[in-house]
């Protein structure tokens, strides 16, 4: 089975360890430039007063799904890579496999449309649009790559999942608790957050707002595949999704915007500490 470490030719753990301790020092840094009255105020800004009914229910797409979906494809497609690989499955039952695992998923997206909860449920169906399609593109991968590409991708993996778990370690398990800013909607802001316009679904008002969590792991977890990516339509793509997922933790006011912007740098900063230290811009395609 490909693992971290067969994705990894010249162990460097020393340097990951430092670079680490160096970045979450840096982002703890940041924490002392911290202007909760240009925060209030671009936040108040960005925070519309008034519904808009396709972008609200956009952000709560984004906001609860870009996570949670990104990770799922990709474990299922690490999944369906190496059933292949180890055992008698060819890659075409491979592929249609994945795409059955699409379907139903994206059934359960559409049925999620009467018992979710939700107060936009519009948001399911093209959940279930995108959730197709995504598994569709995927499937269709083990039959369109080379072994060497999908080894690669599989590298990309597991690269993927220590940016996301050392981006949340660094995020939620260290600076969150030093810190220990609260989110704008918590009674510690009641005097200011009565401007707020608190849009249903994403009303977060436990917890603390220093760094952004989904920022930060979201960031970290994309930004291999945008070293990886061999075309610069889909890196920038990719960014521009995270990007917006970062806006809508502040347009929903889960997070200030000073919060939501040095998350999407710490995850960022994460994964590319692990890209350069583990000399994945080998896996960059020819």
């Amino acid at each position: 089975m490909t693992t971290i470490k067969a994705c990894i030719k010249r162990p460097q753990w020393l340097y990951l360890i430092f670079g680490f301790i160096a970045i979450t020092l840096v982002v703890y840094a940041l924490s002392f430039f911290i202007n909760d009255k240009i925060d209030w105020r671009i936040l108040l800004f960005l925070n519309p007063d008034s519904a808009i009914p396709v972008v609200d229910d956009l952000m709560i797409l984004i906001t609860d799904y870009s996570l949670l979906g990104y990770g799922v494809v990709f474990f299922f497609w690490e999944i369906g890579y190496q059933a292949s690989k180890r055992t008698r499955i060819t890659k075409e039952n491979t592929n249609r496999a994945l795409k059955i695992i699409g379907l139903v998923l994206s059934v359960v997206a559409c049925t999620a449309y009467f018992w979710a909860g939700y107060a936009h449920p519009m948001i399911f169906m093209p959940l279930a649009i995108i959730v197709i399609g995504s598994f569709w593109l995927i499937g269709n991968s083990m039959t369109l790559y080379d072994d060497e590409k999908l080894n690669q991708i599989s590298c990309l993996f597991w690269l993927t999942l220590l940016s996301g778990l050392l981006a949340e370690l660094a995020a939620e398990g260290i600076i969150k608790d030093i810190v220990g800013r609260p989110r704008p909607l918590s009674e510690a802001y009641s005097v200011y957050n009565a401007g707020i316009r608190i849009v249903a679904d994403e009303v977060v008002m436990g917890g603390h707002s220093y760094v952004a969590g989904h920022s930060t792991v979201f960031f970290a977890m994309v930004t291999p595949m945008i070293y990886f990516a061999s075309k610069n339509r889909f890196k920038a793509g990719l960014f521009v999704w995270a990007s917006v997922h970062s806006f809508s933790r502040v347009y929903l006011a889960a997070h200030f915007p000073y919060c939501s912007l040095v998350g999407s740098l710490l995850g960022f900063s994460m994964a590319t500490l692990i890209v350069m230290t583990f000399g994945a811009m080998k896996l960059k395609n020819k």
